[in-house]
């Protein structure tokens, strides 16, 4: 905590500001009872039959297991097991048992459970189908080291002892390529499926780039609209096919990093339809 400074009811820690505001100014409110919130969900969408569950790892890899609609009760009330070293594994799959956590403690379990708020339907699939962030817990009930969520959470609290409550705004930053590579072996810039024209040059903030994928970027904010994800801009960054979409100010840091895993989900599934 030494690099915060405070000024005032401003405070600076690692680059980013930070304002001192009460706790009950929190924006949206978080379901505090999971089951109640599972009723609601199963009233809602009574031809829903499955419901994923997504555990992102250290890598943003999506991990996790799919619930028939009859386990849903059971997951929400005592989770279900799973070795915390899935949240270690590398970007290919692979486990390198870091920190002894793979081979040489057992590969032990512990128990995966939904994360308040954030039980949705998946808008874009054709088939009915619902989805959950999961976090991780120890058997004892302490949160798992190693779970992405409880080391942000451990962060945001050291930040509240002092007084501070973190307003962040997070952004997806991601390329477009061609699926197919280019006479070189190499991959190229995407063609832009409103004028057929291939991205060539570095145009930062080019409307005309931005109306190329036009299409593609109203289906992320329908989507997300749908789940709740506020959006803020989208641009044209400065390599090509590159683009950036801004997520909104959220108090909540731990909840706005989950709308932003939900968001490059969003985008990744609709680029491979």
């Amino acid at each position: 905590m030494k690099s915060c400074k405070r000024r005032g009811t401003k405070a600076y820690f690692g680059g980013r500001l930070f304002v001192s505001i009460p706790p009950n100014n929190v924006g949206r409110t978080i379901p505090g009872n999971s089951m109640e919130e599972l009723a609601t969900f199963l009233e809602a969408h009574p031809d829903v039959p499955f419901v994923d569950v997504l555990l992102p790892d250290l890598c943003n890899v999506i991990r996790g297991k799919r619930l028939p609609r009859a386990d849903l009760e059971k997951f929400f009330r005592e989770g279900f097991q799973v070795p915390s070293s899935i949240m270690l594994l590398d970007v290919t799959g692979e486990g390198g048992d870091p920190g002894g956590r793979g081979f040489s403690d057992g590969d032990p379990d512990v128990y995966a459970r939904p994360v308040p708020g954030t039980l949705q339907r998946v808008p874009w699939f054709d088939e009915p189908l619902g989805q959950v962030l999961g976090t991780l817990y120890d058997l004892d009930g302490s949160p798992c080291t190693v779970d992405p969520r409880h080391v942000l959470s451990s962060v945001c609290k050291r930040l509240t002892d002092e007084g501070l409550f973190p307003v962040v705004a997070l952004e997806l930053e991601f390329y477009l390529i061609d699926p197919d590579l280019a006479e070189t072996g190499k991959i190229q810039p995407p063609l832009l499926p409103a004028s057929g024209r291939r991205v060539r040059d570095t145009q930062v903030y080019s409307i005309s780039d931005l109306e190329g994928f036009s299409e593609f970027l109203r289906d992320v904010s329908r989507i997300c609209d749908a789940q709740n994800i506020r959006l803020g801009a989208a641009s044209a960054e400065y390599a090509q096919g590159q683009y950036e979409i801004n997520l909104h100010h959220a108090v909540s840091y731990t909840h706005l990093r989950a709308h932003e895993t939900e968001a490059e989900l969003v985008c990744r599934l609709l680029l491979e339809k």
